[in-house]
Formats: structure tokens, sequence, C-alpha cells
């Protein structure tokens, strides 16, 4: 299952669950393509329009280019210390 899938899936169960009240990506990725990137940026920023949820960016070890700009919709960023 692709990152764009799986973001999907996960963000229209949490759309149906009215007791979530933040949602947490945790991002762990390398960089990716621009075309997932701004397709995963509509689809959250979406998310939050419809249902108000704050969104949380948890950068971890590894998390450059793409996947680090495009969860701009976000509430906040959060980011793990160097091990």
């Amino acid at each position: 299952m692709s990152v764009v899938a799986r973001v999907r899936e996960e963000l229209e169960r949490a759309r149906k669950d009215r007791a979530v009240k933040a949602v947490v990506l945790r991002i762990q990725q390398p960089g990716g393509g621009v075309t997932a990137s701004d397709t995963l940026y509509h689809e959250i920023r979406k998310y939050r329009q419809d249902t108000g949820v704050k969104v949380i960016a948890h950068l971890m070890d590894l998390g450059t280019s793409a996947p680090t700009i495009r969860p701009s919709p976000r509430t906040r960023s959060l980011h793990s210390p160097r091990r």
C-alpha cells in the first residue's frame, strides 16, 4: 500500500470516529515525489477543514524534503532529538 493510500485510509477512519481530538503524522521518510507530497498536502488540508481536528506532524530520525514541507496544513510540528 502506498503512503498516500495509507494516509487517506487512516484519515477516513479518523473522520468517522467522533472521539478523535488530534491526528499525529509520524514522518520517517527520506524524501519523496512532488505529486505524492502535493496529494498528501491536499488530503490533510481537506481533513482539517472538514473536521476541525488538529493535525500534528512528528518528524522522526529521517524526515527530509517533501515529507517535511508538505504537511504544511498541520497544526504543529514535533521533532525527535538525534540519538
